[in-house]
């Protein structure tokens, strides 16, 4: 960053697209989303600070796959694939058991899973940790 402020900061396009640069990542540190599953909606919210900027349901019927993969070492992570528009991933929520309804949801409306070695492996790692508990 050092450098680009030192070779452009004088030409006023640059300095613009610094400062928007800047600004988008101040904001990016009050977003947060929120997911649920109703019925058979799954609702994933966008929120910042506690103002809501988007919301998404998802019927089952506009979901073509749910990929368990893992984001790091010890992460699981989910892969919403839709047929129309941004697919959300799901990493770092706080409901541990938000993996498991996906899991049950997928098999109550058939909607197909895909699971990755990584998330594979975290599983029975996580599975051996619930168990030694």
């Amino acid at each position: 960053m050092a450098v680009f402020l030192n070779f452009s900061w004088d030409e006023t396009f640059w300095r613009y697209v610094f400062m928007a640069v800047m600004l988008y990542h101040f904001l990016l540190l009050f977003t947060h989303y929120t997911f649920s599953i109703q019925g058979s909606k799954l609702i994933h919210r966008t929120f910042l600070m506690n103002w809501p900027i988007r919301r998404r349901e998802l019927n089952h019927s506009d979901v073509s796959q749910i990929q368990f993969t893992h984001e790091n070492w010890s992460a699981k992570a989910d892969v919403i694939k839709t047929y129309k528009g941004h697919s959300p991933k799901l990493y770092k929520y706080n409901d541990k058991d938000l993996f498991h309804h996906l899991e049950d949801y997928c098999y109550e409306y058939r909607v197909p899973l895909k699971k990755s070695k990584g998330y594979l492996t975290l599983e029975d790692m996580y599975d051996k940790q619930e168990r030694n508990t």
